[in-house]
């Protein structure tokens, strides 16, 4: 029984035995993606642990998707969004700052963030086009991880846990819902401030009601991170 055997140790030919897809257990191998699965009946076929594969987490995961059998563990998952997600601060920052210094825009100086909190946080970096359309793409693959971590993670837990398996599985998917609602930073943007126009208290009141919103969407996601 597989749910009985998942927390105990097995040896075979010296190697530790992973779990593998369809009930198998795959021997690992310190040098190479690919493990041999053995099942009960005669026969084998290859399996690739995704923990194997060298290189950043994003690229372990995505590498792994060439294999037609393949383990990875679901916390990858999560370390292939927090690579993407550094990967986007860093090139949407880029490309602003190539923007303003080629045509002269005032994106990272002057925009409704930092006129309003005094300093630039991730979200003024691609606030506005043309990283904004870099941006919103490389958030649509978080979205994806984020439900495939709550669900492989919600079974894993289901497998490996005796109680306490709702709880997990609400946790996991508030984590996913979580992430869904981030995509809301690219629906409701900052309103811009034209310059040398004064305002109507009225406008000034939606300015911030688009600021607060806008940060909402992001900031939500922090404490559903620390849950999981």
């Amino acid at each position: 029984n597989p749910c009985e055997l998942i927390n105990e140790s097995y040896k075979q030919g010296g190697q530790p035995l992973q779990m593998g897809t369809s009930n198998r257990y795959a021997v690992v191998s310190s040098t190479s993606p690919r493990s041999s699965a053995s099942s009960g009946s005669s026969g084998s076929s290859d399996i690739a642990m995704a923990e194997h594969i060298p290189g950043p987490k994003l690229f372990k995961v995505l590498r792994s998707t060439w294999y037609k059998h393949r383990n990875v563990e679901p916390i990858m998952y999560l370390a292939a969004i927090a690579e993407l997600l550094a990967m986007t601060i860093v090139v949407s920052f880029f490309i602003t700052w190539v923007y303003d210094h080629t045509t002269g825009g005032m994106q990272l100086s002057n925009n409704p963030i930092r006129n309003m909190v005094g300093y630039n946080n991730p979200c003024a970096f691609w606030d506005q086009p043309p990283a904004l359309y870099f941006a919103f793409m490389a958030f649509c693959p978080m979205v994806y991880f984020a439900i495939t971590y709550a669900h492989l993670d919600s079974i894993r837990a289901n497998l490996t846990f005796q109680s306490n398996k709702v709880t997990m599985a609400v946790i996991n998917w508030i984590y996913a819902v979580s992430q869904c609602l981030v995509m809301g930073i690219f629906v409701v943007t900052p309103t811009i401030h034209p310059d040398g126009q004064d305002l109507a208290p009225e406008e000034i009141r939606k300015m911030h009601n688009h600021m607060r919103l806008h940060s909402f969407f992001f900031l939500q996601l922090v404490p559903c991170l620390c849950l999981v």
